[in-house]
């Protein structure tokens, strides 16, 4: 008599699409992070050892040595930034403007972008420095 023996079903799972998968996705976002630049302006901020640090957000402005203006890192002409401020300020909760200027900025030029943003209806006007060491 001969006797068969039964095949034994294999029950051990394929790890090679799994890993061809997890590699694929590492290898994306190794790719997709190293093209992610921080695109911000290089900026000297007047010193100061009273300065408080705050966290709140708020509408930031920033004028760079060159006279550019940027709001929300967004170039705006200098005849655009009351209309601009007033559209971001009547939707936004926090109605106060911080202002960051380089510190080799002409000072009547300073002057007159925070007329502007008085101007433009903001409640509160703050103006960016560095702590000094």
């Amino acid at each position: 008599m001969i006797f068969y023996r039964k095949k034994r079903v294999s029950s051990s799972i394929d790890l090679s699409p799994l890993i061809d998968v997890v590699l694929s996705l590492v290898i994306f976002f190794i790719l997709s992070t190293s093209f992610i630049q921080s695109h911000g302006m290089k900026l000297d901020l007047p010193k100061s050892k009273t300065g408080d640090v705050s966290e709140e957000t708020r509408i930031v402005v920033t004028v760079d040595k060159d006279n550019q203006i940027f709001v929300e890192k967004n170039k705006v002409e200098e005849n655009e930034l009351k209309a601009i401020l007033q559209d971001k300020l009547k939707s936004a909760e926090d109605k106060r403007v911080l202002l960051k200027a380089d510190s080799k900025l002409r000072y009547g030029n300073m002057v007159k972008i925070m007329d502007i943003v008085r101007d433009s209806g903001a409640q509160g006007l703050t103006i960016a420095t560095q702590r000094e060491e």
